[in-house]
């Protein structure tokens, strides 16, 4: 799914982040230039889990690094295998 340059910004991407909860057919999913910022990014590492996404593109997005690193540690332990951050 291609949600590049929407205007969701964080609080669209955490909603989604609940609904691929329960949707697990959706592998791919592209967020870049969404305004995503932390918050995001935790939901997503607190949830990974129970995702089947296999790629994940939240290039262009002022993500810190410390959350830029727990996501490639999390890599590690779940579905994802491309994550794409510029």
């Amino acid at each position: 799914m291609n949600l590049n340059r929407n205007n969701i910004k964080t609080k669209g991407f955490i909603s989604l982040v609940y609904a691929l909860v329960e949707n697990q057919s959706l592998l791919s999913l592209s967020v870049s230039h969404i305004d995503l910022h932390g918050e995001g990014i935790l939901v997503y590492i607190f949830n990974h889990e129970q995702l089947r996404l296999q790629y994940l593109d939240i290039s262009n997005n002022p993500l810190r690094y410390d959350l830029v690193n727990g996501l490639l540690s999390m890599m590690k332990q779940c579905n994802l295998k491309t994550l794409i951050l510029s």
